[in-house]
């Protein structure tokens, strides 16, 4: 079952049941977010985050129509490209730290994706197969379809699902060049050490919102900020991440020891000259107190990348011709 064990309340130090406190702004629920929301709240501020209204009505009907059934078989489900090369199969990069999800989570996780690969005609978005199940582990098979189909219409105004192989890349690199402005030294050491393998470590990170890199309580915590505030919340956590271990980084010499030296420090491997230990709401206060970080900055840099990768595509729907990330980032 991929839903948290009782260690997450302790870890996190939440109040008991009885002193929860729901956040009555905005603003209050985005302070919220950076920190983590109380499990016992995500069930329902998760939909308000993403305005998402739970049909069970619309989705048993979308199952009916894209299977045949509200209920169907396995035998029924068919493949979705960017799953793997069996059907239902998870991502490649993605490693529970807990445990297997049990049958019925990973029958719901493989209907929601399946019905909005449909839906939606994606051939390309494992953030989407990734996000269905961290979502699975508060809400209902319904409420995390409502949640990801709010995040796929177009109404959204805001992409957050990207869904080409070059939106991916080109936000790893947009990582990167952000990165690269305040910590130039760094980025030239990890490149020295191997670019691509580099990037495609930040594409993994940020395809799975960093499952199975960080421990599945902090995830969980990175699906709040992620669902307040979009890709950019990642663009600070993972700079925090790089920040904590910048020293100690710049003496590896492949990027299999940079990852393995990052593991290390969230597991509680102290070097002497790390920057801070690890815990999440460390690492969220450092990534929140980046200034000149915003959705604008993210994008240029973006636009950019895809221009010299020749413009968004490698397989995308046809209504991503012509694009910039420009159009799908707003200004904050």
């Amino acid at each position: 079952d991929t839903r948290p064990t009782g260690e997450w309340q302790t870890a996190m130090a939440f109040p008991s049941s009885d002193d929860i406190t729901v956040p009555s702004t905005d603003e209050e629920l985005k302070a919220a977010c950076r920190l983590g929301l109380h499990p016992a709240l995500r069930r329902s501020l998760w939909r308000r985050l993403v305005k998402a209204e739970p049909r069970a009505d619309f989705y048993s009907a979308a199952c009916v129509r894209v299977f045949g059934s509200a209920q169907p078989k396995p035998s029924r489900l068919f493949r979705v490209p960017f799953l793997g090369n069996t059907p239902w199969a998870a991502p490649p990069d993605i490693v529970p730290l807990l445990s297997q999800p049990s049958v019925s989570t990973s029958s719901a996780h493989d209907r929601i994706v399946c019905v909005l690969a449909q839906l939606y005609g994606l051939v390309h978005c494992p953030m989407a197969a990734n996000l269905a199940l961290l979502l699975l582990a508060h809400a209902s098979e319904a409420e995390s379809f409502a949640v990801l189909e709010s995040l796929l219409s177009p109404a959204a105004g805001e992409r957050r699902l990207f869904q080409t192989p070059s939106d991916d890349a080109a936000f790893a690199r947009a990582f990167m060049e952000v990165t690269r402005e305040r910590h130039p030294q760094l980025i030239r050491h990890l490149e020295t050490c191997g670019r691509d393998a580099a990037l495609r470590m930040f594409e993994s990170w940020f395809r799975t919102l960093f499952y199975g890199w960080l421990p599945f309580a902090d995830v969980l915590c990175i699906v709040d900020v992620f669902l307040s505030e979009g890709p950019k919340a990642l663009i600070r956590l993972g700079m925090a991440w790089l920040r904590a271990r910048k020293r100690a980084l710049k003496r590896c010499s492949t990027i299999d020891e940079v990852e393995a030296s990052l593991r290390g420090w969230v597991a509680g491997a102290a070097e002497p000259d790390d920057a801070f230990a690890y815990t999440y709401p460390a690492m969220a206060e450092h990534g929140f107190a980046l200034r000149r970080l915003g959705r604008d900055v993210i994008a240029g840099y973006m636009t950019q990348a895809l221009r010299r990768a020749g413009g968004s595509g490698g397989g995308g729907s046809g209504r991503d011709a012509g694009r910039t990330l420009d159009d799908d980032f707003t200004t904050g």
